[in-house]
């Protein structure tokens, strides 16, 4: 055997080798770090970890192959050459679990049978002519019209087994992700690296059982597939990060919103039950009521229980909307009008007029909703009107995707200084009859939940117009 093996223009092969396992270490190092934080809460993240474990056993195939490719001396190279194979096995591995975290494969294969029966190889890498022959033999590598040739130590029987063995799992691993690329769940970059990552190891392996000549590839693809990696996880951090302010916007506001909600039903629950209370000690203190009095007693207890009960009903409706799903249906103005004025059960000196400016065929939407933020409006009309008769009408106007309705009446109008507060929760204009004020605060949320606007028509003078769009189709 002679002393030098290998020829001096080879050695230039390992340089690669050496960049990508500084690359592969560090990546490594990186996210097998940052698979558990100590300030992060919860369980390890699976994906960051068996994605680190297979960029730090890239780097250790990296190092095997700076060294194979510079070491002169037969034994060392065979050494390296095994341990080559020795890295493969759990690279194969963790690279397996990662894809199955990853894509989120619910596959007893996956997860159990295919890394027990790889890791059954590894106790055979180190013993001679088992897994590689004693032996080298001269191994010719072609790349675009450059070719050489290095002596490499030759399969043994075990050693086939595991390339037919890796081939076949790494066809099913190719299968999964290039689902996930058609799918899209994860975007096109990461899918793309990683079939590419799959296929230059399919080309290793090929070249490694002498299929055909072409160079190595599976450092190349392991760069890609990291770049790719890194890249959907700051888009990944990022996203987070956003929807975590986003989350917290969203708390802080509701908190906000519970203390308000908090204070003010604890003030607007405390007028009825004083008067209930009130009215229940006169009852108590008086020995010689009258049956007369007593009735008046009760029917304004009666009437303070119906308002607590009326907004115990309407706080309960504020706080469930944007929590019920509700289908589109096909909508008739016309129809939804005969039910509005079925329920409102209008005196009869009221009217309700519906006026279709521009539009007037049915539509997709939410009827339910519509139906109530209608009714809560024209009963609004109907509690501050007080002229005779009452004259109410709705009209729809078509815009893009969207209807917008007006609902006017003919009563005294909203002061121009108050057309901001409304649609505030618990708002109540005390020139005006009393109620839960809940009622345009219920109209608002609606309306905004499914991405529509509402406000105050200033210019109108012949009483108070409302109007909001709606989304249709």
């Amino acid at each position: 055997m002679p002393e030098s093996i290998w020829p001096n223009e080879i050695k230039l092969v390992s340089l690669p080798s050496a960049i990508f396992c500084t690359i592969f270490l560090w990546n490594g190092l990186v996210y097998i770090v940052f698979s558990k934080l100590p300030w992060q809460k919860g369980s390890i993240n699976a994906r960051h970890l068996f994605f680190g474990l297979t960029s730090f056993a890239l780097a250790l195939y990296a190092f095997a192959t700076f060294n194979l490719y510079s070491i002169d001396q037969f034994r060392s190279a065979l050494f390296w050459q095994k341990l080559q194979f020795f890295i493969v096995i759990p690279t194969f591995v963790f690279f397996n679990f990662f894809s199955v975290q990853f894509l989120k494969l619910n596959s007893y294969y996956l997860y159990f049978i295919m890394p027990l029966v790889s890791a059954l190889f590894l106790p055979f890498v180190f013993i001679d002519e088992v897994f590689l022959s004693f032996e080298l033999a001269p191994k010719q590598f072609h790349f675009f019209g450059y070719s050489f040739s290095i002596l490499e130590a030759s399969q043994g029987l075990l050693g086939k087994a595991f390339l037919v063995w890796g081939l076949f799992n790494l066809v099913i691993l190719g299968y999964h992700w290039f689902l996930a690329y058609f799918k899209d769940h994860f975007g096109t970059l990461l899918p793309t690296a990683s079939i590419i990552f799959l296929l230059t190891t399919i080309n290793d392996v090929l070249v490694t059982a002498q299929v055909y000549t072409f160079i190595y590839l599976i450092e190349f693809g392991s760069f890609l597939c990291i770049i790719a990696m890194a890249i959907y996880l700051f888009k990944d951090y990022v996203n987070t990060s956003k929807g975590f302010y986003e989350q917290k916007n969203r708390l802080e506001a509701a908190n906000q919103e519970i203390r308000f909600l908090v204070d003010a039903i604890s003030h607007d629950f405390s007028a009825p039950l004083l008067s209930i209370n009130g009215f229940i000690t006169l009852i108590k203190s008086k020995k010689d009521l009258s049956l007369k009095d007593l009735h008046h007693y009760l029917e304004r207890i009666e009437v303070n229980a119906d308002h607590a009960q009326n907004l115990v009903q309407d706080l309960a409706t504020y706080l469930r909307i944007g929590h019920t799903k509700e289908k589109k249906t096909t909508i008739d103005m016309a129809k939804l009008l005969e039910d509005m004025r079925a329920v409102l059960a209008l005196p009869q000196y009221a009217e309700l007029q519906l006026e279709l400016t521009g539009y007037d065929s049915p539509f997709l939407g939410y009827e339910r909703r519509l139906k109530q933020v209608l009714l809560n409006l024209v009963q609004n009309s109907l509690k501050y009107t007080s002229k005779n008769p009452v004259s109410i009408k709705i009209e729809i106007t078509q815009q893009a995707r969207r209807l917008q309705f007006s609902v006017s009446d003919n009563g005294p109008g909203i002061p121009k200084e108050i057309h901001h507060k409304i649609f505030g929760a618990f708002f109540r204009n005390h020139a005006q009859p009393s109620g839960s004020g809940l009622g345009l605060a219920i109209v608002k949320r609606i309306v905004e939940g499914f991405g529509g606007e509402i406000w105050v028509d200033s210019a109108y003078t012949q009483g108070a117009r409302i109007c909001f769009t709606w989304p249709c189709g």
